[in-house]
């Protein structure tokens, strides 16, 4: 029988998780530190390719703008759902 998706996503989490906490001793970097630039990193994967696709169909200023408002509504978000947590 052949291992369904939730085993293979738990078995890739432990890797990475592993990794993580790995590179974080050799490199003497807190854990948190680093598994925030890890998420941040997979995060901006999407639009980074989004943009690349957008460019090479010639929308060029479109994939520009598109790096720094995809980041901006992300920041604006965090914000207002952290404001609105205290009420």
């Amino acid at each position: 029988m052949a291992p369904s998706a939730l085993t293979w996503i738990n078995f890739f989490t432990s890797v990475l998780i592993e990794c993580i906490l790995y590179i974080s001793f050799l490199l003497t970097i807190n854990k948190i530190f680093l598994s925030v630039i890890i998420l941040a990193f997979g995060n901006t994967m999407g639009d980074l390719f989004s943009s690349l696709a957008l460019t090479r169909e010639g929308e060029n200023l479109m994939a520009f703008l598109s790096i720094f408002s995809g980041q901006i509504f992300n920041i604006f978000l965090a914000f207002s759902l952290n404001l609105f947590s205290f009420f």
